[in-house]
C-alpha cells in the first residue's frame, strides 16, 4: 500500500532537488521509487521549484477533499451494473 509522504521526506525531496539532484538519485536517497518522486514533484512544483511546506499543505487539501467513490452515485450505479452483469455471467451454463 502506498505511504504519504512525510514533512521530513519533503523537506528532504526540496534539498536533494534544490541541488540539482536527478530524480532517480532522490529517489534512492528516500528508498522510495523513482516514479513517485515524478508525481510528486509534478503535482507540487511551483514554477520549477519545489516547496514542502506547500507540497504538504497541497497533499491535505487533496486528502481532505476525497470523496469515497462508493459515496457517488456515478461510481455506485456502474459498480453495481458491473457486479450485475458478472452474477448473471456466472450463472449461466
Amino acid at each position: 500500500m502506498a505511504q504519504h509522504f512525510t514533512m521530513q521526506e519533503r523537506k528532504r525531496i526540496a534539498e536533494l532537488h534544490g541541488g540539482l539532484q536527478s530524480q532517480a538519485a532522490i529517489a534512492e536517497a528516500l528508498g522510495r521509487h523513482r516514479g513517485t518522486i515524478c508525481r510528486e514533484l509534478g503535482r507540487n512544483r511551483e514554477h520549477f521549484a519545489y516547496c514542502p511546506h506547500l507540497a504538504q499543505h497541497k497533499a491535505e487539501e487533496r486528502r481532505r477533499r476525497l470523496i469515497p467513490k462508493i459515496e457517488r452515485p456515478e461510481i455506485l450505479e456502474r459498480v453495481q451494473r458491473g457486479l450485475a452483469q458478472v452474477r448473471s455471467a456466472s450463472c449461466r451454463p
